[in-house]
């Protein structure tokens, strides 16, 4: 059993709740009882990720996303997070999330981003004074330099996607050997990316306006979506909650629900 107690001590270790942005909702989303059997990790709650674990005897779910952002009015069944918060009560599941701590703390999904593209000497982005990097923007090599298609092409086999789930925008004759990248959402920090001299800035959800000015600045992105960035969460959580708890290793599982809502 993995106590309530000893899963906030284990997560204050590597990722402090309190450098959460102030928007953000890390920590406990529904506390059912102070002790858990059987622990599932994943990117964020749906209905089809609650189903899993009713039928993995999950009492507890670990997520990446907070199903719980804004201040609750009300539960109600016909809305997607009352629905969800019904059901999971019901199904005696409790859900801790850990988000923007997550993003930004050594070890977190970005470092472990770099590490699953095979990325050498990675580091966080300071950038210069003034400059807002909140602890999200990292940058690292590739062991030698590769055209785009190599890259995609890794990319691909790392994450687990297909080629054609990539968008790009910028010059495709590019070699890369320099990236920047923020998992999730992180346009916000393509002029960073740009300051930095990267030959690529990978980060989800980039939007047509932003990629016509980094096309025109030339800074090349490309866009695995913001799934794509982050489903490694569900194994890296994982194998760090077996570290932290071996003697429970056998009852922490990773979900296997594919939660992308886009289809290619």
């Amino acid at each position: 059993m993995i106590r309530d107690s000893e899963l906030t001590e284990f997560i204050e270790s590597i990722a402090p709740l309190d450098t959460q942005e102030e928007w953000d909702n890390s920590g406990w989303q529904i506390r059912l009882k102070p002790e858990f059997s059987r622990v599932m990790t994943a990117l964020e709650i749906r209905s089809d990720v609650i189903g899993e674990a009713v039928r993995e005897g999950c009492d507890l779910i670990v997520t990446h996303h907070p199903l719980i952002f804004d201040e609750l009015g009300s539960v109600d069944n016909n809305s997607f997070i009352g629905k969800n918060i019904i059901a999971l009560i019901s199904g005696g599941i409790s859900v801790f999330s850990l988000h923007t701590p997550f993003d930004k703390c050594p070890g977190g999904i970005n470092d472990s981003f770099g590490e699953l593209l095979g990325i050498r000497d990675i580091r966080l982005v300071t950038g210069d004074s003034g400059d807002y990097t909140g602890g999200y923007l990292r940058s690292g090599v590739l062991s030698e330099p590769m055209s785009l298609h190599e890259f995609i092409e890794l990319a691909s086999g790392a994450l687990d996607m297909l080629p054609s789930q990539f968008r790009f925008s910028g010059d495709t004759r590019v070699k890369i050997s320099k990236i920047c990248w923020c998992c999730g959402a992180g346009t916000e920090f393509m002029d960073l990316a740009l300051k930095e001299g990267c030959d690529l800035f990978i980060s989800g959800d980039l939007k047509y306006h932003p990629a016509q000015a980094a096309r025109e600045q030339g800074l090349n992105i490309l866009d695995p979506g913001h799934y794509g960035t982050e489903k490694h969460f569900v194994h890296s959580m994982a194998e760090m909650l077996r570290a932290a708890f071996p003697a429970e290793a056998d009852n922490i599982m990773e979900s296997k629900t594919n939660i992308d809502p886009f289809a290619f």
